[in-house]
């Protein structure tokens, strides 16, 4: 009897096939996408891809066929860490703005800490056919969504002034994947330091108000979308204090 505990324990410590395969699966599939980088996903060529893992070609068919395959795998995984980021979120808070917080930061910080720099990542969507692009382009939308309820929430609550959520989410999303263009593991900044900037640009452009047409005829200066009523050092340090809860939350 105890030797056949044993042998379960042991079963169900080692992956089966199937688990080792889909693991290495993703780990070719992540390292395919940043072959891509040099030449374009359009200009690089399946031979090229296995040139640069360093498998031979029929090694590479034995878990992907196409390229289409690596592009749509890849967002798919990004898609995956947002759905990790939204429940970490929901973990550390009830509240609105500081779910917003936590998902933004902890979105980026597992993009860069999974992807690195990844051309894949940053292909439009155009690049994929038909079949893989409506499943993508629907999985965005409803993280988009979730985004979008949490700003409506955090205006309902006051603690964001009134934006348009659609736009709002727009620059989220745009700026965040956008990273996989520029960000080195081998760069000056880390990736949650990275999410910490992104996240305090993106809040404090939605806590900023630009000064109403009466104040600037009050104070006698000509209106300018640059200028906003909040003090800059203490709209930064007010962040700084924020972004120390929301680390603190996720952590607990």
């Amino acid at each position: 009897m105890a030797k056949k505990t044993s042998g379960a324990r042991w079963s169900m410590a080692v992956p089966g096939r199937e688990e080792q395969y889909q693991l290495k699966r993703q780990a070719l599939i992540l390292e395919a996408g940043k072959s891509f980088g040099k030449k374009g996903y359009h200009n690089t060529s399946l031979d090229e891809v296995a040139k640069a893992l360093n498998v031979t070609k029929p090694a590479l068919y034995y878990y992907i066929r196409t390229k289409q395959e690596i592009l749509f795998e890849c967002r798919a995984y990004a898609l995956e860490l947002g759905e990790q980021a939204r429940l970490a979120a929901w973990a550390a808070s009830d509240k609105p703005l500081e779910r917003l917080r936590v998902l933004l930061h902890t979105y980026i910080t597992l993009l860069t800490g999974k992807f690195g720099s990844h051309a894949a990542l940053a292909e439009p969507l155009s690049s994929l056919d038909p079949e893989f692009r409506t499943e993508i382009k629907a999985r965005l939308k409803a993280f988009g969504r979730v985004l979008e309820h949490l700003i409506r929430d955090a205006i309902a609550d006051h603690s964001l002034p009134r934006c348009d959520p659609k736009l709002a989410v727009t620059f989220f999303m745009g700026s965040i994947h956008n990273i996989s263009r520029w960000y080195s593991p081998d760069g000056p900044s880390s990736g949650a330091e990275i999410a910490d900037a992104f996240v305090n640009f993106t809040l404090y452009g939605l806590h900023s108000r630009p000064r109403s047409a009466a104040s600037n005829r009050a104070a006698g200066t000509k209106a300018s979308p640059m200028e906003f009523d909040e003090n800059p050092r203490r709209g930064e340090r007010q962040g700084a204090r924020k972004t120390k809860r929301a680390s603190a939350a996720l952590a607990e």
